[in-house]
């Protein structure tokens, strides 16, 4: 599983992940309705190499909270006004390989509100990252999907996992298109699921209440 685009550690992170499913007998075989098994191999899939680096000057305003990495890079994503993209993966810090968001720049430069490398603050400098840049409309239309708070594109199991349920075509401007499309879709038949299962519980409690002596 191991693919030479990838920091050897992190690398070897993500087959103990895949070992352990197989140990544990889960199978690698996607379940029904996804086209991915697991974060790992999405991220297998469609990752790429960034290099960690302290942030840019420009961005010190920004500094977010510690543990809240996905509020805090989703919050300068927005307000970049398209000059940065999204990215979520895996950061190798001074511990373990952890599940991060951060952005980058056109260029490639990393911008890491979280973890404020190089600063008395929190002295973890991370060695490698390894995770997927996100078009804007793609992430948009996961946000969308659940406004109300940030959280994970990768570990999104509040509103079931969109962007494992569908091929991640995203080399053309119509590909991203029929992603997105397919994003939508996704959730309006979530709401209508949601929506029916409210209406069986109601009927099931007026019916409950008629037969209360």
């Amino acid at each position: 599983m191991e693919s030479p685009r990838i920091h050897p550690t992190l690398a070897g992170w993500i087959d103990t992940h895949v070992r352990a499913r197989t140990l544990a007998g889960v199978r690698l075989k996607a379940p029904e309705g996804f086209v991915y098994a697991s974060t790992e191999a999405f991220l297998l899939a469609h990752g790429e190499s960034f290099t960690p680096g302290p942030l840019p000057r420009r961005y010190a305003r920004v500094r977010g909270e510690l543990g809240q990495c996905y509020g805090n890079a989703q919050r300068i994503w927005r307000a970049s006004d398209g000059q940065l993209d999204y990215c979520e993966g895996y950061s190798l810090g001074s511990v373990i390989p952890m599940l991060h968001a951060w952005c980058v720049e056109p260029d490639g430069t990393v911008v890491d509100p979280t973890w404020a490398w190089g600063t008395d603050r929190f002295e973890i400098e991370p060695d490698a990252m390894f995770g997927v840049r996100f078009p804007h409309a793609v992430v948009r239309a996961v946000l969308r999907l659940d406004p109300g708070m940030a959280f994970s594109l990768l570990d999104a199991w509040t509103i079931g996992w969109p962007l494992y349920r569908f091929p991640f075509a995203v080399a053309t401007e119509e590909e991203v298109e029929v992603l997105v499309a397919r994003i939508k879709e996704h959730g309006l038949a979530r709401m209508r699921r949601e929506r029916a299962n409210r209406r069986r519980n109601a009927r099931r409690g007026r019916t409950a209440r008629k037969g209360t002596p």
